[in-house]
């Protein structure tokens, strides 16, 4: 990640701030700074001059008049706070630059096209968008049947996790397309760590964010591969384990609506992408 300056400046689409000050926390020994105070102040003094009167005294008087006056500045330091640990990660060498084959828990770093999939507005118009497709079966459209929607409708009212986001890794000729040799990155939004306006996901870019944008994440399970053996929740309802019962149907619930198999599992901190700089009036 290019630092900070006056020639390199990125455009924070996320970021999860708790996460990243627990990395500082761990690096530095100490908590998290909220905040820093900058006082300044100066005196000013000046002669006075008079004359004062009695009955039993005249003559003048003279003086100097002093007078203090300071301002006071409050900073946010939570946010130097984020992009220098941020930074500190790199140095240290703890952002891989690949997925491939780095053990889970890394933290790596991924650029590509970026896709993300708002489930809160998919939820209130699951409805009425299977009514419209209905109608394009009419037309003889290649979309799945109006009771398989209805299934999947029942499905998405009830997940948990609002935004999907998934970062497609390409080879330098084939920026944006998707194909055997993509490397995929999935994982969940949480909208607190949204920088912007998250409604601008499904309405503005339809779930398809135009140029290159860049995610580090922790490396939480590899493409093609399950945490655990799976275990078919159909096969055997009189199964004694309850555990094993729902671990399997959660599983069967990941296959329909979560990470797909060709996919790397990931816990993004930070999705952005870098400012054009010297780009003139033209169109960049």
């Amino acid at each position: 990640m290019p630092p900070a300056t006056d020639v390199a400046l990125n455009d924070y689409l996320y970021l999860d701030r708790d996460r990243i000050a627990a990395y500082h926390t761990q690096l530095r020994g100490s908590g998290t700074p909220l905040q820093s105070k900058f006082t300044q102040s100066f005196k000013e003094s000046s002669e006075k001059s008079g004359e004062a009167s009695a009955h039993f005294i005249k003559g003048g008087i003279r003086g100097e008049v002093e007078s203090t006056d300071g301002t006071e500045r409050t900073f946010d330091q939570s946010w130097p706070m984020i992009m220098a640990t941020i930074a500190e990660l790199y140095d240290r060498g703890w952002v891989r630059k690949t997925a491939l084959g780095v053990p889970v828990g890394s933290l790596i770093e991924q650029t590509g096209l970026l896709q993300v999939v708002d489930l809160r507005v998919m939820r209130e118009l699951w409805s009425p968008i299977t009514k419209l497709l209905a109608r394009g079966q009419q037309s003889k459209a290649k979309i799945p049947t109006r009771s398989v929607l209805s299934n999947m409708a029942e499905f998405a009212k009830y997940i948990p996790h609002p935004m999907v986001a998934q970062m497609i890794t390409n080879p330098e000729d084939k920026p944006f397309e998707f194909g055997e040799s993509s490397l995929v990155g999935w994982g969940l939004l949480d909208t607190k760590n949204i920088l912007g306006n998250a409604d601008a996901f499904a309405l503005m870019n339809g779930g398809l964010f135009g140029g290159l944008y860049s995610m580090i994440a922790v490396l939480d399970i590899g493409a093609n591969s399950e945490a655990a053996p799976f275990v078919d929740p159909f096969e055997n309802w009189e199964v004694n384990n309850s555990f094993e019962m729902m671990l399997g149907m959660q599983q069967y619930i990941r296959s329909i609506f979560g990470r797909p198999n060709y996919a790397n599992g990931v816990t993004p901190l930070a999705i952005y992408r870098a400012l054009p700089h010297d780009v003139g009036d033209g169109e960049p």
